[in-house]
Order: C-alpha cells, then structure tokens, then sequence
C-alpha cells in the first residue's frame, strides 16, 4: 500500500514539475488571451473525486481490484494540474478531460461497479 502511495506522490511531483516548465517556456504572445473554459474539468474531477472516496478496494463483491485506485488518482493529479495553470490552451483542457473520463470508466470497471450501487454508466 505504501508502495501504491510512494508512487501517486512520485507521479503528482513530476506532473507538477512539468506544469511549470511548460507555464515558464510558454510562448508570449502579444494577442488578446482567449479564456480557456475548465468548467467541465473542475465537474470531472470533483466527480472523480466523489467516486475514488466512496469506494473501496478489495476481493469481495461490490469492491474494486486494489490498486485500481492509484492509477485514477494519477489521472485525477494530472488533470488538476492542468487545471491550475493559467495559461493552458482549450485543447490542453480537453484532452485532461478524455483522459482523466477513460482513467474513470477503467476503475468503474476494475471490478465490482455492476454490484456495488453505483452508477456504472460511463
């Protein structure tokens, strides 16, 4: 479990590492900013969120593979990432958005959503 830990903190170090190499090496532009939309990310990780906090691995029924937890939380990290970095582009935001959906819908399915109550539609 520490092992699981050690790695998810390793993995937010580095995305954040490389958030701000990309916010400092960012070209300047001298246009009038478009502001980039993270309204559907901030629902999609407090969605994210809500569902790794309210489930539980484990072996028995309704549970999930453990360690399938981890590997959302790492997605969860990086979309939050490109969340607080204000100079982030509408495709940057977008593409959060699928990966951090596919990280969901692969622990909904890591074992147990159709018996545990949840709401398993994707």
């Amino acid at each position: 479990m520490k092992t699981n830990k050690a790695k998810v903190l390793l993995s937010a170090a580095i995305v954040l590492l490389m958030a701000w190499v990309f916010a400092s090496c960012s070209k300047k532009n001298d246009a009038a900013p478009t502001v980039a939309d993270k309204s559907v990310l901030n629902d999609s990780i407090t969605a994210a969120n809500v569902l790794i906090s309210t489930t539980v691995e484990g072996i028995q029924d309704g549970q999930f593979t453990v360690g399938a937890k981890a590997s959302l939380q790492t997605a969860i990290i990086e979309a939050q990432v490109v969340n607080v970095v204000p100079s982030v582009d509408q495709t940057a935001i977008n593409n959060a958005i699928v990966s951090l959906a596919a990280a969901t819908t692969a622990y909904r399915n890591a074992n147990g959503c159709r018996n545990s109550g949840l709401d398993c539609r994707p």
